[in-house]
């Protein structure tokens, strides 16, 4: 028999676990095992199963079939969340034993969801046979698919998510998972081994072993806060796992980790199984871990310091002097965050208000966490990088002013999480990608300044939700598509600049539907773009200078010229020094465009040649027929077609 066979078998009898079992294999099991008549489930003899102590929290669920995203890395994951809990909501993904499904960690998701946390359930792809890489990376791909609800329209979850916040736990086989998914990466904020195995099948690093499996040292290299709950006897059941167990776990895990061993006193292996487990303990522990390493509430550290009842071992490298993820005490002695050399308290800081004082560097993620913040204002620094996503977390606020920094990347679509928002200022950046439409959730907007960045795209047509905006600013950028019709949803606008930009096709005509001054450029200014006409009745002689190379000549009546000669306003009028003369001509002929001064004089002859019909646009650059400046004053400018004389002024200041 070849050693490949040899480790298969070994590793189906080392990774068997009593959940596994159906009621026949069970009874065959009885030295071990216990049918649970109340759950329908194979059990440990002295482990848990049923009757649970939930939290306070109502808790619903949601599946990949309901919209969740999924990954070639797993096969299936379930969403448990509270239903009547305050958020954000820090997650939990957890995993099963070898062979087992993810039901088999239910329970312990409707434990941590009733107690105001998301639990997340993972069906590997192959429970026998996938590596414990391959179910780490799993699990990890598995925190991402999560993040991606709190943007997800339509999502229970919507909004409500710590996107930063996560824990792993993980039975028996994925006790050890967890680990290694802490040394690949180490943002996690904790991991729960019950009852853990782990192995690695290395001939090299292996070579004492006569199948080629052991423990090495390197997978739990990690500063991961690590809880183990193990059981004293289960090296009785599981004799080829010498080495291998909760407690050599323990053992190898730097002591530079925070780290906690409880011991089960006489428990096998599956004595951590459930959350009621050794008369519930090993739920309460697990809970208060969580809540001090996930939630970071320091008020429990001093309980997870005492001795559980019944342990045959319990060690630890804890320590109590500071809850995790709090760095300093503030002026006023609460707990604190500290940011660009100063703590600010978590608890009291309502506004934040750093502006020219020459901030460099990139937004800690920590700032996520002064989420009693109303207004957060950075402005005019050098601060660079993309723009954290932890934003999202300050719920409170409605101001948001990053404009004149040095900010890439893409805007991120937490930051419609942010719906009490009144200002959001991102203009002056380098910011690129999409205007996500996650912009369409801040209802209550009333100034959205984002120009002068290099965002692309499409304006989301979600822009009209924003029925407050009384400013909106998107020049300088380099939006592509047509205006959405939706912009006539905006009736309190009194701003609207999108100038310089690749915006094309035909202006809706809702655009109308705004109560505008659309003479004053500083009002309204589309100019610089590649809009065709025929273009909306409000706004037609003030739509500036737009490159209608691409553009298609139309009609009502479906013509390729227009209807009638027609001189339209300058644009922009007043100017300085350069406007934009725009005329149509329904046919072919001679025309004359000349500027006249208000004694009449002739300034300069701009036109005097046959042109074809079309759509015609000409620039004065303010200067006479001999390329002298003119002074500042009143001009007239009048057309000469073939059935049209027509005069207009038009204003130059200096």
């Amino acid at each position: 028999m070849n050693r490949k066979y040899l480790i298969l078998i070994l590793l189906r009898f080392l990774y068997a676990d009593c959940s596994d079992l159906n009621q026949s294999e069970c009874a065959y099991y009885s030295d071990y095992c216990e049918w649970n008549d109340d759950t329908n489930q194979c059990g440990d003899i002295g482990g848990g199963g049923g009757n649970t102590d939930y939290g306070p929290y109502d808790f619903a669920f949601i599946t990949q079939s309901e919209g969740m995203q999924d990954s070639p890395l797993y096969a299936d994951a379930t969403l448990y969340y509270p239903t009547n809990a305050e958020p954000p909501f820090s997650s939990i993904v957890l995993g099963p034993g070898w062979a087992g499904d993810q039901n088999s960690m239910a329970d312990w998701a409707y434990f941590f969801a009733s107690y105001g946390m998301v639990a997340v359930t993972i069906q590997y792809n192959d429970p026998e046979n996938d590596s414990h890489e391959y179910r780490s990376e799993a699990m990890l791909d598995l925190i991402e698919s999560i993040k991606q609800e709190q943007t997800r329209i339509g999502s229970s979850v919507y909004g409500n998510l710590d996107t930063t916040s996560f824990a792993a736990a993980g039975y028996s086989l994925s006790g050890g998972v967890v680990q290694l998914s802490a040394v690949l990466d180490s943002t996690l904020d904790a991991v729960i081994a019950l009852n853990p195995t782990i192995i690695v099948e290395d001939c090299e690093l292996c070579q004492g072993s006569d199948y080629c499996i052991c423990l090495v040292p390197e997978f739990l290299d990690h500063s991961v806060p690590t809880l183990i709950i193990s059981g004293e006897n289960e090296i009785n059941e599981l004799p080829g796992y010498e080495g291998l167990l909760g407690s050599d776990q323990y053992e190898n895990t730097p002591e530079t980790t925070e780290k906690m061993l409880f011991e089960i006193s006489s428990g096998g292996h599956g004595s951590a199984a459930f959350a009621n487990s050794a008369n519930g303990q090993v739920g309460e522990i697990a809970l208060n871990w969580l809540k001090y390493y996930l939630l970071g509430d320091q008020t429990y550290c001093d309980t997870l310091m005492q001795e559980p009842e019944g342990a045959s071992q319990f060690l630890t490298t804890m320590s109590c002097d500071m809850a995790p993820g709090l760095e300093c005490i503030a002026d006023d002695g609460t707990d604190g965050i500290e940011l660009w050399g100063n703590c600010y308290s978590i608890e009291n800081t309502t506004e934040l208000d750093l502006s020219y004082i020459g901030i460099a560097g990139e937004i800690p993620s920590e700032i996520g966490n002064l989420i009693n913040l109303s207004s957060l204002i950075l402005k005019e620094n050098q601060i660079n990088g993309e723009i954290p996503p932890e934003i999202s977390y300050l719920t409170d606020l409605t101001q948001l002013d990053l404009g004149g920094n040095q900010f890439t990347g893409e805007i991120p679509p937490e930051i419609g999480s942010l719906t009490n928002l009144n200002i959001l200022d991102l203009a002056g950046n380098q910011l690129t990608g999409a205007l996500p439409a996650e912009i369409g959730n801040l209802g209550n907007l009333t100034e959205l300044e984002l120009g002068g960045n290099q965002v692309l795209g499409e304006i989301p047509p979600e822009i009209g939700n924003l029925e407050n905006l009384t400013f909106i600013h998107l020049e300088y950028n380099q939006f592509t598509g047509e205006i959405p019709v939706e912009i006539g949803n905006l009736m309190n606008l009194v701003w609207l600049n999108f100038a310089h930009n690749q915006l094309e096709g035909e202006i809706p005509s809702s655009i109308c539907n705004l109560n505008m001054n659309w003479s004053d450029p500083n009002n309204f200014n589309i100019s610089e773009n590649q809009f065709c006409s025929p273009y909306p009745d409000c706004i037609e002689d003030y739509v500036g200078d737009q490159d209608i190379t691409n553009c298609v000549q139309v009609s009502i009546m479906d013509e390729t010229f227009p209807l009638i000669d027609k001189l339209h306003s300058a644009y922009p009028n007043p100017f300085n020094p350069i406007t934009s003369l725009r005329y149509d001509l329904p046919e072919d002929g001679l025309v004359n465009i000349t500027i006249y001064d208000m004694m009449g004089r002739i300034v300069k002859t701009l036109v005097n040649e046959s042109q074809t019909a079309g759509y015609k646009s000409i620039q004065w650059n303010a200067t006479n027929d001999r390329n002298e400046p003119v002074s500042a004053g009143l001009y007239l400018y009048t057309i000469q077609a073939e059935n049209l004389i027509q005069t207009k002024k038009m204003v130059y200041l200096k």
